[in-house]
């Protein structure tokens, strides 16, 4: 155990494994990559793409995150993936979907605190520490984090890319 003052900037953060009501994480197979990982990012920001752009994906995503208009959390099996490509997909989706930049800093704000927390347990499972106010819903990530995002992550939104590095860039002038 470390204490969380104790915690750098790409630390490694363990969560507690969780699983769905129905005992076992979802049958993976040929989804556990980035591309899914992403379209279920995306999924938890706005629940209107199942309707669109990622149709085609509707049955696994209806079966993994739930048929319900408003998502409030993250699903507990999500954090018993070992697959690291498929949790920044994830982020990746978050943060292409909601996020902007403010100064230096890349905010993205979600549907609940409870959420912003397990994304934060995300963001720290690859080494980001994001920062945001207790009971916000309501994320920022800046200085070296964001250097990880960027490096290790990667965000596919050509626009808050360009943005976050221009921040970067700032940052070091």
């Amino acid at each position: 155990f470390v204490p969380l003052s104790e915690l750098s900037v790409g630390d490694t953060v363990l969560t507690r494994p969780s699983v769905p009501p129905n005992g076992s994480p979802p049958r993976m197979d040929e989804y556990d990559d980035r591309e899914t990982g992403f379209i279920v990012g995306c999924v938890l920001m706005d629940r209107e793409l199942i309707n669109g752009p990622l149709s085609r994906r509707r049955k696994y995503i209806e079966n993994n995150i739930g048929k319900r208009e408003s998502i409030t959390r993250v699903p507990g099996w999500i954090y018993s993936m070992s697959n690291e490509e498929y949790i920044k997909g994830i982020i990746d989706g978050i943060f292409t979907t909601s996020s902007f930049v403010q100064g230096k800093t890349l905010f993205v704000r979600l549907e609940s605190s409870l959420m912003a927390g397990d994304v934060r347990n995300l963001l720290m499972m690859l080494g980001i520490h994001p920062k945001s106010e207790e009971n916000s819903s309501l994320l920022g990530i800046s200085g070296e984090s964001l250097r990880v995002l960027v490096e290790n992550v990667g965000l596919t939104n050509p626009k808050v890319s360009k943005q976050v590095i221009q921040a970067l860039m700032s940052r070091q002038e």
